[in-house]
């Protein structure tokens, strides 16, 4: 797992990542636009991210080692492309 830092004025929090939810609301995000309307969820399975679509298609995207924000990029630019 790896950690997100958050800072303040005076003080550095680091909050552990939590790639499954990020998976869950990047899921929510998606589907609010033309290019994933049709996207029925994204699912961490071991070292991917699978994405699955309303026909029924699915695409696995490899996310091991990725932080919270570069599993986002991957599985966007992997949706794109």
């Amino acid at each position: 797992m790896t950690e997100a830092v958050i800072s303040t004025r005076k003080t550095v929090i680091k909050m552990p990542e939590n790639i499954n939810r990020i998976l869950g609301k990047l899921t929510e995000v998606l589907q609010m636009t033309h290019a994933g309307c049709d996207i029925v969820g994204i699912a961490k399975d071991g070292e991917y991210a699978v994405i699955r679509w309303q026909n029924g298609s699915q695409k696995k995207i490899n996310i091991s080692c990725d932080s919270g924000i570069s599993a986002v990029h991957d599985i966007i630019k992997g949706i794109m492309y």
